[in-house]
This record gives structure tokens, C-alpha cells and sequence, in this order.
């Protein structure tokens, strides 16, 4: 074998050397790694995008404000803006709407509010006197004190809510009841003691509705007071009603 033949058969082992290295590089790079990435992924794909979704689904449920049904308003939440009582003492139209009542179940309730407050008039009158030691000739004030009365005047509220209750069923009666102005009226219903102090330079109460007046309430067992209120007798009527008729006044 000539010099000739040596390199030729050099140069075609080489040339298949080369070749097998590039057939086993390109395999390993190309199938080795990326069916062992393939199969990782294989592995892998289902958890993440398990997770993928689910963080997702957070996220969009965090980003979206969840909307809450709120139950209807009770009528109690909301009466005394407009009243339960209009002026003169009645229903108003508020409380006809909030209550749902019908033109029968208004007349109804209306007179079982007339007789509670004709009956707890007819109470405090009974327990109402001139106060001699707070009426003062000097500074024009004339006074006169209801003691408390809250045995009476729980029987009283007892009743008209029985009534409502009759009228309107037990749970609509109940929240009608509930809402009547307690703490509005003849001194939360005979529960305080009140005094009330007219302004008066004849020392005397003649029944008009502009004089002065105040409302004090006191706590019938410690002597603290609860709370006043100023203006004039026409704002008295709306507490009291009509017990203040000149004609009944002692």
C-alpha cells in the first residue's frame, strides 16, 4: 500500500469519525435533552396548569366585587325619618307606606294609636300637680311635675300592642308597636318622672301655644336627669297631647 492509499483511507476514517460525532452529538441534543425536557413537560404540564388556572380564577375573583343580595329594609330601621307619628299624633303617610297598610288596617291602627294616647293622657293627668318649690315668681316660671306612673303605663303599652298585633298579624303588629315614639311621649310612656316649667309673668298658664316652656325627664329611682327640651307650648302638645287644657291645669 502506497503513501496515496495511507491518506485516502486516513482522510475517509477521519471523515467517518466526524460523521459518527455528529451523528451522536446532534442525537444527544436533539433527543437526549429534549425527550428528557419532553417528558419533564409531560410531567409537569397537568400541575401547572392546574395552578395556572386556579391562580387565575383568584385572581379574577379578587378583581370582581362580589355582589351580596341585602335583605329589605325593616320599616324600624328607617322610621323617624320621616316619623311613625306625624304632628297631630297619627300615622303618617311614611309609616303607611313602610307597613304596607291597607285603608282598613290605617283606620285600625290609627284608632288603637287614639286610644293608647287618650288613655295614657288620662294617667298622666292623674299623677300631674303644681310643683310649689321650682315654681318661682321672681324669674316668671311656673312648674308643674308627672311622677312616674310605669306599672300603668306598661299595661297601657302591652295593650296597643295586642291591638296592632290583632290588626296586623303578630310579626307586623310587633315592629309597629316597637316603632312607636316611646321616649317622645308622656314621658316614655309614665316610665320618668317629668317636670315641665312654663314661662309665665302672671303666674299662671292660660293656654296659649306661644309661651316658653321646658320638658325635663328625670330617673324615677336615682334623681338623675335624662334629658330637657325648650320651646313652646305648642311643642308641648306634641309630647303630652291636650292634658295641659287651661280648664284642667290645677
Amino acid at each position: 500500500m502506497n503513501q496515496n492509499q495511507k491518506r485516502n483511507i486516513l482522510s475517509i476514517l477521519i471523515f467517518l469519525l466526524f460523521g459518527a460525532s455528529c451523528f451522536f452529538l446532534g442525537r444527544h441534543t436533539t433527543e437526549g435533552p429534549g425527550q428528557q425536557t419532553g417528558e419533564s413537560l409531560n410531567e409537569s404540564t397537568p400541575k401547572a396548569s392546574a395552578r395556572y388556572i386556579a391562580a387565575k380564577a383568584a385572581t379574577k375573583a379578587a378583581s370582581v366585587q362580589t355582589t351580596v343580595e341585602k335583605p329589605a329594609l325593616d320599616p324600624i330601621q328607617i322610621l323617624g325619618k320621616p316619623p311613625l307619628l306625624d304632628p297631630t299624633g297619627l300615622l303618617s303617610p311614611f309609616a303607611v307606606r313602610s307597613f304596607s297598610l291597607t285603608d282598613q288596617e290605617q283606620i285600625q291602627v290609627t284608632n288603637a294609636i287614639r286610644e293608647l294616647h287618650e288613655a295614657i293622657e288620662a294617667t298622666a293627668k292623674a299623677h300631674l300637680k303644681k310643683d310649689v318649690l321650682r315654681s318661682n315668681a321672681k324669674t316668671n316660671e311656673l312648674a308643674y311635675r308627672i311622677e312616674s306612673f310605669p306599672e300603668e303605663g306598661g299595661l297601657l303599652y302591652q295593650k296597643f300592642t295586642k291591638d296592632c298585633s290583632d290588626i296586623l298579624g303578630v310579626e307586623r303588629g310587633k315592629r309597629l308597636a316597637v316603632a312607636y315614639p316611646r321616649p317622645n311621649k308622656y314621658g316614655s310612656l309614665g316610665a320618668n318622672d317629668v317636670l315641665i316649667i312654663f314661662k309665665s309673668e302672671n303666674q299662671e298658664f292660660d293656654g296659649s301655644l306661644s309661651i316658653p316652656c321646658t320638658i325635663e325627664e328625670y330617673d324615677p329611682k336615682s334623681g338623675r336627669r335624662l334629658g330637657a327640651r325648650y320651646g313652646e307650648y305648642a311643642t308641648l302638645k306634641s309630647f303630652f297631647g291636650n292634658m295641659f287644657d287651661v280648664n284642667d291645669v290645677p
